[in-house]
């Protein structure tokens, strides 16, 4: 009985939809941990090859661009991506994604209104689309 308890409240995940055909599931464990796989992901152990490990107290912003999703995460976040998956982390091209994705406001850097993007505070849920 206390096994299945326990699974039950380690299934904790949410769903996310960018747009047709791009989903992500955000999967909160006990222990502090949180998986951001980029399609809806039902299993019931870490998946295995393209996704983002961090702690459930982070935030982050994924953003749609040419078939990619890019990861603007925390630096205790962790990115898994093999060949094919299409994730990417944004610091690693941090110019070039830069001069693509925002503009200048007066000194204060945003987000192109024009991007698809996704930024999710793991903590409370709270999630912002601009789609």
């Amino acid at each position: 009985m206390v096994g299945l308890l326990y699974f039950i409240i380690d299934q904790s995940r949410s769903f996310y939809k960018l747009e047709d055909g791009k989903e992500i599931t955000v999967w909160k464990r006990i222990g502090g941990k949180c998986y951001v796989v980029p399609y809806n992901y039902f299993g019931i152990s870490k998946p295995v090859d393209c996704y983002i490990e961090t702690v459930n107290t982070e935030g982050f912003t994924l953003l749609w661009y040419r078939g990619k999703l890019i990861a603007d995460i925390d630096s205790t976040a962790m990115i898994i991506s093999e060949k094919g998956c299409g994730l990417e982390d944004y610091n690693d091209n941090k110019m070039r994604n830069d001069s693509l994705f925002l503009w200048n406001d007066g000194g204060s850097f945003k987000l192109r209104s024009d991007i698809n993007y996704l930024s999710v505070y793991i903590l409370d849920g709270s999630i912002y689309y601009n789609k």
